[in-house]
C-alpha cells in the first residue's frame, strides 16, 4: 500500500490480486449475490479514492476491511432510501368518487386533537404544501413534515391493530 500511495501503479495490481479472493468471500457473506459484483468493484474504487487516508504505521488488511464494511453500510443506506415508500399517501384520506367527504370523516375518526386534525385536513384534503402550512401553524416545514409523519405512523399502527 505504501508503494501504491507513492505512485507505483503496479502496487495496486498486486493489492488487487492478493486481496481479490478475500474481499469476494467477505462480500459473499455480507451482501446479496445481486449486489456483490457491483460492490466488489466499488470497494476497489474506494480503495483508490481513500488511499491517502491509510497510515503506514497500521496494518493494511484491518484498515482495508474497515473501509469495505463502511462501503457496505453506505450502499445499504442508499438502497434503503431508494426503496422507502411513504407510510401513507393522499389516497388514504380520499374515497374513490369525491375524495373530500370520506377524508373529513376519516380525519375526524382519528381521535386527534384539533390542531392535528386541522393539519391533516389542510395537508391531505385541501392539498396544501408544507411551505403554506408554515404560516398557518407558525412552525417550520421540517417540523410539520415530522408531525405529519408521526400522525400517519399512529394511523398505520391503529389500522394494523384493529
Amino acid at each position: 500500500m505504501i508503494a501504491y500511495i507513492s505512485g507505483d501503479q503496479q502496487a495496486f495490481s498486486e493489492l488487487y490480486t492478493r486481496y481479490k479472493p478475500r474481499v469476494y468471500g467477505y462480500l459473499s457473506q455480507k451482501v446479496a449475490p445481486t449486489e456483490r459484483d457491483d460492490l466488489f468493484q466499488s470497494v476497489f474504487m474506494k480503495l483508490h479514492h481513500k488511499k491517502h487516508l491509510f497510515k503506514p504505521e497500521y496494518a493494511f488488511a484491518p484498515w482495508f476491511f474497515t473501509l469495505i464494511k463502511h462501503e457496505i453500510i453506505d450502499v445499504a443506506r442508499r438502497n434503503s432510501k431508494r426503496t422507502t415508500e411513504p407510510l401513507f399517501e393522499e389516497q388514504h384520506f380520499q374515497d374513490d368518487q369525491t375524495g373530500q367527504s370520506d377524508s373529513v370523516e376519516k380525519i375526524e375518526s382519528l381521535n386527534l386533537n384539533e390542531q392535528d386534525q386541522k393539519l391533516l385536513y389542510l395537508k391531505f384534503v385541501e392539498g396544501k404544501g408544507y411551505q403554506e402550512l408554515e404560516l398557518e401553524f407558525s412552525s417550520k416545514a421540517a417540523t410539520l413534515r415530522k408531525r405529519v409523519s408521526r400522525l400517519l405512523e399512529k394511523l398505520k399502527w391503529r389500522d394494523s391493530h384493529e
